[in-house]
């Protein structure tokens, strides 16, 4: 799978690894997809009470359905 990036604000230091994700076949489905952080390492996008936050990966809450 690809690697997707957040055009960053500035490029130096960690700012450009904090906002880049992994596509990967969904954690609880691999229908769907999950989005690996970069940096922290293991963290993943997932939804928690309507917003979207990078944090431990938890299923289905870290597997969306793009369509």
């Amino acid at each position: 799978m690809g690697l997707d990036a957040v055009d960053p604000v500035e490029t130096a230091g960690t700012y450009a690894a904090e906002a880049s994700f992994q596509r990967l076949p969904g954690l609880s489905n691999p229908k769907g997809v999950s989005r690996r952080s970069a940096a922290p390492p293991g963290s993943y996008v997932r939804h928690d009470k309507g917003r979207l936050v990078v944090g431990h990966a938890s299923g289905s809450k870290s597997t969306f359905f793009l369509g």
